[in-house]
């Protein structure tokens, strides 16, 4: 024979569910509340040596599909677990208590797995910004450099303009014959 478990829901003790890891998750994957799940499903316990858990509920309580039933059955697992028993009970206990423990791994796992592959996005996303901000450098860079070849040559050519005269011969010689012959006046005065 069979008992059945149901929680006693206390703030505290609902708070405890609530907060803990196997409860955040199976909330989250069933989209019901702990508290509707604690209030609406009952854990048949079962007696040695048939160790075949169970969950009941009244359809107009609470919707509950086919794929949600495993994971009801943890979490009123987890709760038992953390509810007073009978004699006689360590070797459920025991059971209980790896397959939570195994559940929780699973899930700290699936978070880490989760965790590498939004890094491995972000990785990819921020390789492919970096090989675009270098292709774009290696543009800019490209007509920096003409830039500043361009720049050059004007300067080569105005630098050779400069050393040339540019007015015709017969009035640069007649400056240098002016400044030479009026070395003590100003040249301002010369114009």
């Amino acid at each position: 024979m069979n008992d059945a478990f149901k929680a006693v829901v206390s703030s505290e003790f609902l708070k405890m569910i609530e907060d803990s890891l196997i409860g955040r998750e199976i909330s989250l994957r069933t989209g019901i509340k702990v508290y509707e799940i604690l209030k609406h499903v009952e854990l048949n316990i079962p007696s040695p040596p048939d160790f075949q858990w169970s969950i009941n509920w009244t359809p107009s309580s609470i919707h509950v599909i086919p794929e949600q039933v495993d994971l009801l059955l943890i979490l009123l697992k987890h709760a038992w677990l953390y509810s007073e028993h009978k004699e006689n009970s360590e070797e459920l206990i025991e059971t209980v208590a790896r397959e939570l423990k195994e559940f929780e791994k699973s899930i700290v796992l699936g978070e880490v797995n989760q965790e590498l592959v939004d890094s491995r996005v972000i990785v990819k996303t921020q390789a492919q910004e970096i090989k675009q901000k270098k292709k774009e450098f290696r543009g800019v860079n490209k007509e920096l450099v003409e830039r500043r070849a361009k720049a050059r040559k004007i300067s080569r050519t105005n630098s050779n303009s400069a050393k040339k005269p540019r007015s015709c011969p017969e009035v640069n010689e007649w400056i240098l014959e002016l400044v030479k012959c009026n070395p003590k006046s100003p040249i301002i005065d010369l114009w």
